[in-house]
C-alpha cells in the first residue's frame, strides 16, 4: 500500500523520488529536497496546532515589562525565566527607566507592569502592587563608626546619620545622554517610529525600542521629507524628497548624512555623548595619544578623535564605509596624517598588530551583533565579544587612556559589556569601568530614547 501511495506521489509531482534497485531504496536528489520540505511542514503544522491550543486557552500574546536600574536580584531573574518556559507562547519585550517614568509608562498604558524597588505606600498611588521578592541593604561605614562592628543595622539605628543614598524614584537622568546637538533633533517617538530633524530635513524610521503607542501631536509626522517602511524581513525608503546627501554639524565637526539601505543614515547622533567624553579625555591626557577604531564605520568617532588631538587607526572592512569615514574627515579639515585608513578584517588586524608588537593608548569599538570573516565565520556578538575584548586589549600600550566598548545588540544590557571590560581589563590592569545606556531627548515629551549600551574603562 504504501510502494503505492508512493508511486501516485511521483506521477503527481512529475518526479522520481526513489532509485530502486534489486540491493536498496535510496532518495533522489529531488526526494531528498521533497522530504526535507514535508519535515518542515509537518514541523510548522504542529507549530500551528500548539499555537491554536494556546490562543483557545487564553495563555499568548506579548508583554510590555519595565524594570527599574537595580532590579538585578537572582530571585526576579528566575521568576522571569520560570514564566516564560511555562508561557512559551508569550512574548516579553523589556524597557528600562527611572521608577517615576515608568509609573508614567504603566498608567498611559505603554507598558504592562513593572519591576522596581518597593517605596513608601503613597508613591504608588492608585496602583496595585506585590512584594515579589526581598533583597538586603548594605551600609558602608567608616571603620571607626560605633556601627561598624554591627552584624546587622536597623533603619532606628541610623535615623540621625548622615547618609548618601542611592537615587530617589524621581530622578529621571539615568543614562549618557547627546544632548548637545544643534543640527540633529529626535522631535518625537511613537509606535515604533522616531520622527527626526538632519539639518533641514525631516525623516522618519523605524526603531525597535519605540513600543509605545501617543497621539503624534506633531504636525512634522505629515510633513516628513524622508520614510522609511518595513516590507517584509527588510525594508525601503518610500518617500525621499531630500539630496542624495547633505551634511550636518555638531560643534566643529561635520558629517555626510545619506539615507541608505536598513534605515541608516551614515551616522548614530547617540554617539555624540561619548565623542564629547572621549575627547576630554584625548584632550587632557599631556601627551601624544594613539587611538584605535575598531567596526569604524562611517568615522564619527574617528573624526572626533582626531580633531581632539589624537592620531587615529581607522579599521572597517566595508571599502564604501572608509571611503565616506574620508569624505567626513575632509568636510571636518582634518588631513590625511592624524588618520591613518584601513579595509581589513578588525580580528586579522588585531592578530597582526599583535604579531609586529604595535601598540595604541585608546581602543574605541562598535562591533555588530552579527556578521561574517573574510573566509565565511559568523560572527555572533554574544558567543564572539568576549575573546575579541581580550584580543584588542593586548594591543593596549603601558600607558593606556581609554577603552570605550558600544553595543546595539537588543537584550545585551550595558552592565553585560561592563562585565566584559572588568574581567578583560580592569582585573588585570586596574583602572575602573562604567557602564549605561545612551540616548536622546525628544523634544516631544521631554523623555530620553534609549538608542544603545556604552561601557568605559579609564586606566585612572
Amino acid at each position: 500500500a504504501v510502494t503505492q501511495q508512493i508511486k501516485v506521489l511521483e506521477e503527481q509531482l512529475g518526479v522520481h523520488l526513489f532509485e530502486r534497485t534489486k540491493r536498496k531504496v535510496a532518495l533522489t536528489p529531488a526526494g531528498r529536497v521533497f522530504q526535507e520540505e514535508a519535515v518542515d511542514i509537518l514541523k510548522r503544522i504542529d507549530l500551528a496546532a500548539q499555537r491554536t491550543r494556546a490562543v483557545s486557552s487564553g495563555f499568548t500574546g506579548s508583554l510590555n515589562v519595565g524594570f527599574a536600574l537595580g532590579i538585578g536580584n537572582t530571585e526576579v531573574a528566575e521568576r522571569i525565566q520560570a514564566f516564560h518556559q511555562k508561557y512559551p507562547n508569550i512574548s516579553m519585550k523589556f524597557v528600562n527607566h527611572s521608577p517615576s517614568m515608568l509609573m508614567k509608562s504603566l498608567r498611559s498604558g505603554e507598558v504592562d507592569l513593572i519591576l522596581m524597588p518597593l517605596f513608601d505606600e503613597a508613591f504608588y498611588g492608585d496602583i496595585a502592587y506585590r512584594k515579589i521578592a526581598w533583597d538586603n541593604l548594605i551600609a558602608v561605614l567608616p571603620k571607626n563608626h560605633r556601627l561598624a562592628q554591627n552584624q546587622y543595622i536597623t533603619w532606628r539605628e541610623l535615623k540621625d546619620e548622615p547618609l548618601i543614598l542611592a537615587a530617589s524614584p524621581e530622578k529621571e537622568d539615568i543614562m549618557w545622554t547627546a544632548d548637545k546637538w544643534q543640527d540633529y533633533e529626535l522631535c518625537d517617538a511613537s509606535d515604533g517610529e522616531r520622527l527626526e530633524r538632519w539639518g533641514n530635513y525631516i525623516l522618519r524610521r523605524p526603531d525597535p525600542q519605540v513600543i509605545w503607542k501617543k497621539e503624534r501631536h506633531s504636525p512634522l509626522w505629515k510633513c516628513a521629507d524622508a520614510i522609511y517602511t518595513r516590507e517584509g524581513g527588510g525594508g525601503r525608503w518610500t518617500k525621499l524628497d531630500v539630496p542624495i546627501s547633505w551634511k550636518i554639524r555638531y560643534g566643529e565637526l561635520y558629517f555626510k548624512i545619506k539615507p541608505m539601505g536598513f534605515k541608516h543614515t551614515g551616522l548614530f547622533p547617540e554617539q555624540a555623548v561619548n565623542w564629547d567624553w572621549f575627547s576630554e579625555k584625548i584632550r587632557h591626557a599631556g601627551r601624544p595619544v594613539r587611538v584605535l577604531n575598531l567596526f569604524a564605520y562611517t568615522g564619527g568617532a574617528t573624526v572626533a578623535a582626531a580633531a581632539a588631538g589624537a592620531e587615529v587607526y581607522h579599521v572597517d572592512a566595508a571599502k564604501n564605509m572608509v571611503a565616506v569615514a574620508k569624505e567626513n574627515a575632509a568636510l571636518s579639515g582634518l588631513d590625511g596624517e592624524k588618520i591613518r585608513y584601513y579595509v581589513d578584517d578588525c580580528t586579522r588586524f588585531l592578530q597582526i598588530a599583535i604579531k609586529k608588537g604595535i601598540r595604541y593608548d585608546a581602543i574605541i569599538m562598535d562591533p555588530p551583533s552579527y556578521g561574517r570573516g573574510p573566509s565565511g565565520e559568523i560572527w555572533k556578538l554574544e558567543d564572539c565579544i568576549g575573546d575579541f575584548v581580550e584580543l584588542a586589549a593586548a594591543v593596549l600600550s603601558d600607558t593606556p587612556l581609554f577603552f570605550l566598548l558600544n553595543s546595539y545588540t537588543a537584550g545585551l544590557p550595558p552592565s553585560t559589556m561592563g562585565y566584559i571590560l572588568k574581567l578583560k581589563l580592569e582585573k588585570k590592569r586596574g583602572g575602573a569601568v562604567l557602564a549605561d545606556e545612551i540616548g536622546l531627548p525628544v523634544t516631544q515629551t521631554g523623555a530620553v530614547l534609549p538608542c544603545g549600551a556604552s561601557a568605559r574603562w579609564t586606566k585612572t
